[in-house]
C-alpha cells in the first residue's frame, strides 16, 4: 500500500487544479487496492491526511513537506489487470499475502487493512490489457469529473506496441478534455528501467497539457520526497 502515499499528493493537485470530484481508471491494478486510495491514512513530516480511524495506516510517508491541503472526492473508480485478483475471494486473498516478505510485518497490517476496506468499498477489476481497456473507457469525456488514468509501476512490464497504445489513448483522452470534463495523467514509475530504486511521481492534466514531476520514492513508496519541478 506503500505507493498509495506517492500518488496521493498528485490526486489531490489534480482536485485543487479542477475543483471537481475525481473518476479514477487505473491499469495494472491487481486487486485495485490502489484504487481505494482515498480510504487510507496517510502520516509523515508532521502531515496527516485522510481517515483516522482507517485500518490502513501508513506511518512516516513523507521525507518533508508535502501539499496536503483539499479533501478529494472519487465518485467512480474503475480498473483493469491482465489476470485480476478478486480481494473477496480467500484464494486470492492468499495469494495477495504469499507475495509479501516474510520479515515486512508492517507490510501485511497494510494489506490486511486493505482487503478489510475492499470489503466495504466494492469496485470490479476487467480483466483487460491496459492499451485496449484505456481506449474503450476515455474515448468519451466525462462531464462534471475530472477523469485520472494511473499506474504504478506498470510501462516496464508491457512490450512497446502495448506501451505505445497507453500512450496513445492517453494523448487523445488529453485532446479530447474541457474545462467541465478534464483529464489527467498521473504514474509512479521508474526512472529509469534499469536503474529501479529511484522512482518519481508525474502528473499531466488537459486541457493545457502541462507535465510535472511532483515527487521522488524508493520502488514500494515512503518516504515521499516532493520536489516539483
Amino acid at each position: 500500500m506503500g505507493r498509495a502515499a506517492a500518488l496521493l499528493p498528485g490526486f489531490l493537485a489534480v482536485t485543487r487544479q479542477t475543483r471537481l470530484p475525481l473518476r479514477t481508471l487505473e491499469i495494472g491494478a491487481s486487486a485495485g487496492l490502489l484504487s481505494r486510495w482515498d480510504h487510507y491514512r496517510y502520516e509523515g513530516a508532521a502531515l496527516s491526511w485522510g481517515d483516522p480511524a482507517s485500518p490502513v495506516r501508513l506511518v512516516d510517508a513523507f521525507a518533508g513537506p508535502v501539499p496536503l491541503d483539499g479533501e478529494a472526492a472519487v465518485t467512480e473508480r474503475r480498473a483493469c489487470d491482465r489476470m485480476p485478483l478478486d480481494p473477496r475471494r480467500h484464494e486470492d486473498r492468499l495469494r495477495l499475502m504469499s507475495s509479501l516478505w516474510a520479515d515486512r510485518p508492517d507490510r501485511l497490517a497494510h494489506l490486511r487493512g486493505a482487503l478489510e476496506v475492499a470489503a466495504r468499498v466494492q469496485m470490479v477489476v476487467e480483466e483487460s490489457s491496459a492499451g485496449p481497456w484505456l481506449e474503450r473507457t476515455v474515448h468519451e469525456p466525462a462531464e462534471g469529473l475530472a477523469t485520472v488514468a494511473f499506474h504504478s509501476v506498470v510501462l516496464q512490464y508491457l512490450d512497446d506496441g502495448e506501451r505505445n497504445q497507453v500512450r496513445t489513448a492517453i494523448a487523445a483522452a488529453g485532446e479530447r478534455a474541457t474545462v467541465d470534463a478534464p483529464f489527467a495523467w498521473l504514474r509512479f514509475e521508474p526512472q529509469d528501467w534499469q536503474r529501479t530504486r529511484s522512482h518519481e511521481v508525474r502528473l499531466t492534466v488537459w486541457p493545457g497539457g502541462r507535465d510535472r514531476k511532483l515527487a521522488e520514492a524508493a520502488a514500494h513508496g515512503p518516504p515521499v520526497a516532493w520536489i516539483e519541478a
